[in-house]
């Protein structure tokens, strides 16, 4: 950039007079210029700096898909944990250490590296059953789904071949490296290079910069991980097939997550309060688990599900001969080591799956103690109890940290006492003597006591002993403020990144962190109104409001959700996520809530079934009543591309009216394409209390029927559809679908145990009631049969609303359910933004808010006209002295008038409010005041 010309200006007169000054050192007003100046360049150098800030800020309007953007706001939040600050703590590590490059390099591997110092033994050969479906060649098809997981943004190993690079393959070449994979498949050894690995450290966040607290990196081959994922795909296929984890583990698992653990523990202990007896939860540490596993224990497990003999020798080459190198930042000094025959390789793609594997037989014994439950995520194990004595907790629990110890050992690992922990839940003691003490629960561990603690951590949910949840909520606070701080940094009143930008960042920095342990803490009403205290404040800041401003006023900005909302959507999606796994809805039934509405078990469909329905993206802001102009839109549009075709099934499901649940479900199509309006081609009943069944059956009979397209008005049937999940009912109609398309196509010849079905069916959604003729019509039909049958008028309204499933439908219905202040014309500056935001929710200032502020310089009477209190509606349109253009208020201004002001989305209308507030408070010398 070029620099400042008054700057430069100033610097030059600043030389001049130093020259001048060398030759008159003694002249006293020669001296108070040059010091005058000197405070002139650094006041204007802080200037300028202040107005390059707020042009890098307003820069990143419409940046936050930018990885940049979002390295410059972390680092802002907490500048300690960014990458810069890293590289220079080790930096500061590696030249305070006393000795040389190459002894730090010995020192590290000794503590961080499972060094060969002999050598390995080999792992046994494959005795089990062959698998022929896991053994077969890899296709290029598998290549390619595994291309698409790859992540663009990791490093490169040691050969420099980076994702991106793997990504753009020409055809061609993804077919020479999948025969080049098949040769090394077929051999059952592993390349070298893909085996080597580049190792580099960086600091512990949050520790202090020590050797003891260093995380070692692994830069392996990316062409390695891309056949490891090929590999990991058909391992999952066989984990699936087998159920070789139980549901309880929920590690590295597709569709589960930690949360589904921590829904768990809060409905077996936190869900209600202790009134009686003892609650115990036991968290149980592996001592550098992933670093010490055998490699032998890893091949047994293996070898005992039976994958084949290619995939076993394909995991041993994987595991043995590997080698490292460690390397130093700002150092030319390496050194190569063998590792050992122990420990998964770090950062490789299968190596959560085998150590998933290892411990998938340790549930199968804790379950046999009695009143114990349990949950493994990867290397933490939580196990709680919430009946019996103390004495029966005591011996219950000692049995499963001795199972625990004993399994694991068997494995090579062990357990570390001093990171593990338990934790007692116990009614409030209402002795007015507190003596004696009440007896404790002591657990051992290799000949050592277990410690009693009041706050346990567990996957990220913080539980206390107590009733409270103080060091969560403190803990959120923290995060609240940092969070303020960085948009008190990026954000100004006349520059700076706007107000769409600033709630996506605290979407991402304050609604994540508060969905993620809040929902499973008991938390007590003031508890929940300190959370939606901290969650207005800092949209307040985020908006440029004032602390006063009235929560009324802030709520009908519709910008924001309250906890109890975040905690409704969050734990709707949740059940709605669980619903579409085999362990989801174990984990559904186990704490008591259902599988489905209707109460039976969804069950999968088979994976060449499902593969024929093909399922469009699912628009989202389509919520009913608040976005009708966008579901119109759709509508037209599907109805423009769909309307002709015969092809295309409209279905729909509509409600008897009579005490026991049942539907009527319709499928209609157009039979030419001049045909006005389409007519019903299939129809029939179901018994069930599931509207979204129903829509289900609705869409398998019009794939029943031999259509290609089919077009729903249900979200929730075609989300099970894609997920591959839908209700027995709905499994049986498709049954004899691969038959039914063979007799469409005319052919004969095929067995019947042919599932070669090449029709693949498409399924859209389309808004209900948004003037669609094809959905009116499928829906006036279902009706119809639904009056006929019962002898009923066909207005009788007997249709079932859609549900909201997902986080985001949630949400966005209660905002802008109570939203009646509009947001800011996107044209709007950010100066004119805040205006707007002011004036919507009254805080914009006035002499009778600020003479309680400044006394002294304000008084409640306006100035103009004398008379009247100066409040901010009477500056704005009832000061007879000063009323406001007739092209805003017309001749009569009134309170409904500016109102009706207030919600319009005019651009030009929000111009003429926003000019008027600037020059009502220009009038009355509100400008130099206002922040």
């Amino acid at each position: 950039p070029a620099t400042d010309s008054r700057l430069l200006h100033m610097w030059d007169a600043h030389a001049s007079l130093l020259r001048r000054w060398q030759k008159q050192r003694y002249n006293k007003k020669l001296r108070r210029r040059i010091q005058a100046l000197s405070e002139e360049i650094e006041r204007h150098s802080t200037y300028l700096a202040r107005q390059q800030w707020g042009q890098l800020c307003s820069g990143l309007n419409g940046q936050l898909g930018n990885k940049k953007t979002w390295h410059l706001l972390r680092h802002l939040l907490d500048p300690d944990d960014s990458k810069t600050a890293a590289r220079h703590r080790l930096k500061r590590l590696v030249h305070q250490h006393p000795g040389s490059d190459e002894d730090l390099l010995i020192e590290l591997a000794d503590k961080y590296i499972n060094q060969a110092h002999q050598p390995a033994t080999p792992l046994p050969p494959y005795e089990g059953k062959p698998n022929p479906t896991l053994d077969a060649d890899i296709t290029e098809a598998e290549v390619y789904a595994a291309i698409l997981k790859l992540r663009t943004t990791s490093a490169p190993g040691p050969d420099g071949v980076s994702n991106k690079t793997i990504r753009n393959l020409d055809a061609r070449s993804v077919t020479a490296l999948t025969e080049y994979f098949n040769d090394c498949w077929h051999a059952g050894n592993i390349p070298e290079e893909w085996k080597h690995a580049k190792i580099v450290f960086i600091p512990k966040p949050g520790k202090k910069a020590d050797l003891s607290n260093l995380r070692p990196i692994s830069l392996t081959s990316c062409l390695g991980k891309l056949f490891e994922h090929v590999v990991l795909a058909r391992l999952e296929t066989l984990a699936e097939e087998q159920d070789l984890f139980p549901p309880t583990m929920l590690g590295f698992r597709a569709h589960l997550s930690t949360q589904d653990a921590l829904v768990q523990i809060y409905h077996d202990l936190l869900k209600d309060p202790v009134r009686a007896g003892t609650r115990a939860m036991l968290g149980i540490d592996l001592r550098k688990a992933f670093d010490n596993v055998t490699h032998e224990a890893i091949a047994q497990h293996l070898a005992s599900t039976n994958p084949g003999e290619r995939i076993y020798n394909y995991v041993c080459s994987f595991l043995q001969g590997r080698t490292v190198e460690l390397s130093l930042i700002d150092s030319n000094a390496t050194k190569r080591l063998a590792l050992s025959n122990k420990g998964t390789p770090q950062g490789a793609v299968l190596s959560p799956f085998l150590f998933n594997l290892v411990m998938s037989q340790l549930p199968q014994l804790l379950d046999c103690i009695p009143n114990i439950r349990h949950t493994l995520y990867a290397d933490d194990v939580t196990v709680w109890t919430t009946t019996g004595s103390d004495g029966q907790i005591e011996e219950a629990l000692q049995r499963a940290v001795d199972t625990v110890a004993g399994y694991v050992a068997c494995a090579g690992l062990e357990c570390s006492v001093e990171k593990s922990e338990l934790l007692l839940l116990r009614p409030p003691d209402y002795r007015k003597v507190k003596h004696p003490p009440l007896p404790t629960i002591t657990l051992r561990m290799a000949g050592s006591e277990i410690p009693i603690v009041q706050h346990m951590r567990v996957l990220g949910l913080h539980v206390q002993a107590g009733r409270g949840n103080t060091v969560a909520l403190e803990r959120l606070a923290v995060t609240v403020t940092q969070t303020a701080r960085l948009l008190g940094r990026i954000s100004a009143r006349k520059h700076g990144m706007k107000e769409k930008e600033l709630l996506q960042l605290l979407n991402a920095f304050v609604t994540t962190r508060i969905t993620y342990a809040l929902p499973y803490l008991r938390l007590l009403q003031a508890e929940k109104e300190k959370v939606d205290r901290l969650i207005r404040t800092v949209h307040k800041i985020a908006l440029g409001l004032s602390r006063t401003t009235s929560t009324m006023h802030l709520l009908s900005l519709g910008i924001h959700n309250t906890i109890d909302e975040l905690i409704e959507a969050h734990r709707t999606a949740q059940i709605e996520r669980l619903r579409g796994s085999k362990t989801g809805r174990w984990i559904l039934q186990r704490i008591g809530i259902p599988s489905s509405p209707s109460g039976q078990d969804l069950i999968s469909l088979p994976p060449l079934l499902r593969q024929r329905f093909i399922v469009q993206p699912l628009p989202k802001n389509m919520l009913a009543g608040i976005h009708d102009g966008r579901r119109s839109a759709r509508a037209r549009n599907l109805h423009n591309t769909y309307g002709t075709n015969t092809k295309v099934a409209h279905v729909d499901a509509a409600s008897y009216p009579t005490p026991k649940q049942a539907f009527a479900i319709n499928v209609s199509s157009k039979r030419t394409p001049v045909d006005i309006e389409p007519t019903t081609r299939c129809a029939g009943s179901i018994r069930t209390q599931d509207p979204t069944e129903a829509e289900e059956a609705a869409i398998a009979l019009a794939a029943m029927a031999g259509f290609e397209t089919i077009i729903s008005d249900s979200k929730s049937a075609i989300i099970r559809f894609a997920r591959g999940t839908v209700s027995p009912t709905t499994a049986r109609i498709l049954r004899p679908l691969p038959r039914a398309a063979r007799n469409a196509s005319g052919d004969t010849t095929a067995s019947s145990t042919d599932d070669d079905d090449p029709r693949l069916i498409q399924l859209i959604w389309v808004p209900a009631h948004a003037g669609n003729p094809g959905n009116e019509a499928a829906h006036r039909q279902a009706r119809g049969l639904v009056c006929r049958a019962v002898g009923q008028t066909s207005d009788h309204d007997i249709e079932a609303t859609e549900a909201l499933i997902t986080f985001h439908d949630i949400t966005q219905y209660y905002k802008l359910s109570r939203q009646t202040r509009p947001p800011p014309h996107p044209e709007l500056n950010k100066a004119q933004q805040i205006t707007w935001r002011r004036l919507q929710t009254n805080s914009f200032p006035s002499p009778y808010i600020y003479r309680h502020i400044y006394p002294a310089l304000f008084t409640s009477t306006c100035t103009l006209c004398k008379t009247q209190t100066a409040t901010l509606d009477h500056i704005i349109w009832g000061c007879s002295k000063d009323p406001p253009p007739p092209n805003l208020l017309g001749q009569s201004p009134s309170s409904e008038a500016w109102e009706r002001i207030l919600t319009t989305t005019s651009l030009d209308t929000q111009l003429r409010a926003i000019k008027r507030a600037d020059e009502v408070a220009t009038r009355h010398g509100l400008t130099a005041l206002a922040t």
